[in-house]
């Protein structure tokens, strides 16, 4: 049986095969996204860089998010990580952009939103669009504050490779 493929390797293999690049905007993963990818060999051809925004105020200073949109949905919410998901991709230029919000914990969980409750968001930029959302999902992760935030960054990975391949076709890993 051949090894999986890092979904962080798949992903720079098949955004430089595109030729696109990619911006993340990050609440609750602090930039572990762009670690991620920073760590794989070729990344500089595909990665614009990252914007944390961990606090509202940066995710409306540095990403254009609407404070009505926090304040109304809250930053755990489908509202915010699509607006962060645009901003990035006006702010970058960049192809693609994902975005992360949730409740790492171990406290500020909600009935509403509990500890581990996580949104992602991808973006893309097209020709004939201009920019949209590809995708966004709820995530409803379990365990510690880290495995927490390192599940959230598997998962934003692996949502933006079937965008990818939904979105632009030809799986290239």
């Amino acid at each position: 049986m051949p090894a999986r493929v890092a979904p962080e390797r798949a992903l720079v293999a098949a955004l430089a095969h595109r030729g696109c690049t990619m911006v993340t905007a990050e609440s609750l993963t602090a930039g572990l996204i762009a670690a991620r990818i920073a760590a794989v060999p070729g990344a500089s051809k595909i990665l614009w860089g990252g914007i944390i925004s961990y606090q509202n105020e940066a995710k409306e200073r540095l990403l254009g998010v609407d404070s009505q949109i926090l304040s109304k949905f809250g930053s755990v919410s489908r509202e915010t990580v699509e607006a962060m998901a645009r901003g990035a991709l006006v702010v970058s230029g960049c192809d693609v952009s994902v975005a992360v919000s949730g409740i790492a914990g171990p406290s500020g969980g909600t009935p509403e939103n509990p500890v581990g409750t996580v949104w992602v968001s991808v973006g893309k930029r097209t020709e004939q669009d201009g920019i949209s959302i590809a995708e966004s999902v709820r995530l409803s992760l379990s365990g510690n504050r880290n495995s927490i935030r390192s599940s959230t960054v598997t998962q934003a990975l692996l949502l933006v490779l079937d965008c990818l391949d939904r979105h632009w076709g030809e799986a290239v890993y």
